[in-house]
């Protein structure tokens, strides 16, 4: 709603200065201090936006009820965005327009580029939502993007190990955000809606690091296929204010969602994830990257071994799940790694450096 809001007032020239332009700066700055400024706008307000901008009227815009399914939560937190959308929508509109979509957890990767989506930080992060577009903008003008440059690589065999790595997980991360879609469009499914709970309880536990564990795996494949995420990314031992529960809803940074993504679509028997699965594994050999080829051993390394924290939640939550996911996961748990199947069988032998 934020972005519709500036769109609207520079498509008619609203400035600061203007009583209109003042009001919509107010009606921004309080639903961002005290409540939501992209969502729970009340239908009175809406007519009001729609009567200071003039345009397309507000009741109109998409639903956003998926934001409420699992959305990140904190409305400064919703900084991360597709680098390639915005060029484009510079050279169309010569300012950026943000996605609904990129305020979803399960969204990390452009459904149009197949690129991962790229989080505001450090000098680009903005203090407030109404510098969102300009730090987007100042970004996109100043910088080279990673994910935009492996996006536009010709081939898979011509491209250099790490980035075939980076490829991989980001497909697999796209598998997943596909059948969450998919399970959305299900609305009246209690069946769908359980499922999906059970992929962002994952998530959770797969993002979420405990006091004394060593780093969940969605954190080092974010490392080994990104590279050092930025100083305010990088997280110690978990000392924030909540729970487990709702860690991904929290996680600013989307690579690190785009990773536990990626796991879960394994755990969980995604079409076609078994396969990519394999080949991030041959890639992560390359690079001397150590991926777990079996599921038991990617959920234990996901989140943690027995007795840990996370893992224990994880399994009192599965009592709530569809039976024959409940069943999947208590049988993944249940499954004994042996030490063959820890051992890589050939590449760059794995480095916890």
């Amino acid at each position: 709603m934020s972005s519709w809001i500036f769109r609207q007032a520079h498509a008619k020239e609203i400035s600061a200065s203007h009583s209109d332009g003042a009001e919509l700066l107010r009606i921004v700055q309080e639903k961002e201090d005290l409540y939501d400024v992209d969502y729970g706008y009340a239908v009175s307000e809406l007519e009001r936006l729609t009567e200071l901008t003039g345009g397309l009227h507000a009741m109109s815009l998409p639903d956003h009820s998926r934001h409420l399914v699992w959305g990140i939560s904190d409305n400064g937190s919703r900084v991360s965005f597709c680098s390639i959308c915005i060029e484009d929508d510079i050279r169309k509109h010569t300012f950026p327009v943000w996605r609904v979509q990129w305020s979803y957890c399960w969204y990390t990767v452009c459904h149009r580029h197949k690129c991962a989506l790229t989080t505001l930080s450090g000098n680009y992060r903005p203090i407030t939502l109404k510098n969102r577009g300009r730090c987007a903008f100042r970004f996109t003008v100043e910088k080279n993007h990673p994910s935009s440059k492996a996006s536009a690589a010709p081939k898979r065999n011509e491209l250099i190990p790490r980035i075939s790595f980076l490829l991989e997980l980001i497909e697999l991360a796209f598998k997943m955000q596909s059948h969450i879609d998919n399970l959305i469009n299900l609305k009246h499914s209690d069946q769908a809606w359980r499922e999906i709970s059970a992929i962002r309880d994952f998530c959770d536990a797969a993002i979420f690091i405990e006091r004394g564990r060593v780093c969940p795996l969605a954190h080092d494949l974010t490392k080994y296929a990104f590279g050092r995420l930025a100083r305010e990314y990088q997280l110690g031992p978990q000392t924030r204010k909540y729970d487990l529960e709702g860690t991904s809803c929290q996680e600013r940074c989307a690579r690190t969602r785009l990773s536990a993504l990626a796991v879960a679509a394994c755990v969980f028997g995604v079409e076609g994830a078994l396969d990519g699965l394999q080949r991030l594994s041959s890639a992560g050999r390359e690079i001397g990257v150590l991926v777990p080829v079996t599921i038991p051993w990617l959920y234990t390394a996901s989140v943690g071994g027995v007795g840990s924290i996370s893992r224990n939640w994880c399994l009192d939550r599965a009592r709530g799940y569809p039976i024959e996911i409940r069943d999947k996961l208590l049988e993944i748990s249940s499954a004994p790694i042996t030490p063959k199947e820890m051992a890589p069988t050939k590449g760059i032998p794995y480095s916890k450096s």
